[in-house]
């Protein structure tokens, strides 16, 4: 019984060297689910959810089924700031798993970043793929919705300008004065509640930053909730011939200057995207 008590103790220091000169956790951190990323991410809390996902990755990205490789590709594609290396787990999404429970959103992702940078024959197609392939989807009604503005801005002709005009009187030379069409007038009030929200009738220009569109006014407002906690001033709107519900921000006159801005909500986590059509804003209430 002594030497077999004996045996056991010099058996646990063995193994205990052994772990200590190999670097080896006793207690090896468990990796985490997606369902954690989930709950990161539905919570707001982006920056730990780029961290559990980027630990699941390491861990358990080589040998997942392929229905939980889909979905980390997509909360990949969502959290990462980089609109890049979003594109090419959309990509991924739509190539290596068409059908699958994600391709349809990376295909209208896919679309709205190729419509930002006005490869508008691109966003078409992969509109087209997402009506005609998954017709039980979400994201159908807001792809119908993009191919008709897309058409529409096919047959639209582009603006006239005036010659170069210039006006004198007695005192006063103003010279070349370009004449511009001003764009219709529009004027919607903020739906998200506070004195921190924007001012619409004080923006300007026909690009803005969409946060998400959705086909419940409820989503819509959990979303802007969300994003005005994080010091984003959000607003809730619709677009004329469209019924979802868009939280957007912000108005700009140039697609750079929109991008720029998008880059914000991006860092903080939330998906953005840059869209063309604010001059189509509407209230929702009206």
């Amino acid at each position: 019984m002594r030497q077999g008590g004996a045996m056991r103790v010099v058996g646990s220091g063995l193994l205990a060297l052994v772990v200590l000169f190999s670097g080896a956790d006793p207690v090896e951190a468990q990796a985490p689910e997606l369902a954690e990323v989930r709950g990161a991410v539905d919570d707001a809390r982006f920056p730990e959810a780029r961290e559990l996902l980027e630990r699941w990755w390491e861990a358990d990205g080589e040998r997942a089924d392929r229905r939980t490789r889909q979905e980390a590709l997509w909360l990949r594609a969502r959290l990462t700031p980089d609109p890049q290396l979003a594109e090419l787990d959309y990509r991924r999404l739509v190539i290596e798993f068409p059908g699958g429970p994600f391709s349809d959103g990376a295909l209208l992702r896919l679309a709205q970043g190729s419509e930002a940078r006005g490869e508008s024959a691109e966003a078409g197609r992969y509109l087209e793929i997402l009506v005609r392939d998954y017709p039980t989807s979400e994201h159908r009604v807001e792809a119908r919705d993009r191919l008709v503005r897309l058409e529409r801005a096919e047959d639209d002709p582009p603006p006239v300008l005036a010659p170069p005009t210039v006006i004198r009187d007695d005192t006063v030379a103003v010279a070349d004065t370009v004449v511009r069409e001003p764009p219709p007038e529009i004027p919607v009030d903020p739906v998200v509640e506070g004195d921190e929200d924007e001012e619409l009738d004080e923006l300007t220009g026909s690009y803005t930053v969409q946060l998400g569109a959705f086909s419940t006014r409820e989503r819509a407002m959990d979303l802007a909730r969300r994003a005005d906690e994080a010091g984003l001033r959000v607003r809730v709107v619709q677009v004329a011939g469209s019924e979802l519900f868009r939280v957007r921000l912000g108005g700009f006159e140039s697609r750079q200057a929109a991008e720029e801005a998008a880059q914000g909500p991006r860092n903080a986590g939330f998906e953005a995207l840059v869209s063309m059509d604010r001059e189509q804003e509407r209230d929702p209430d009206a």
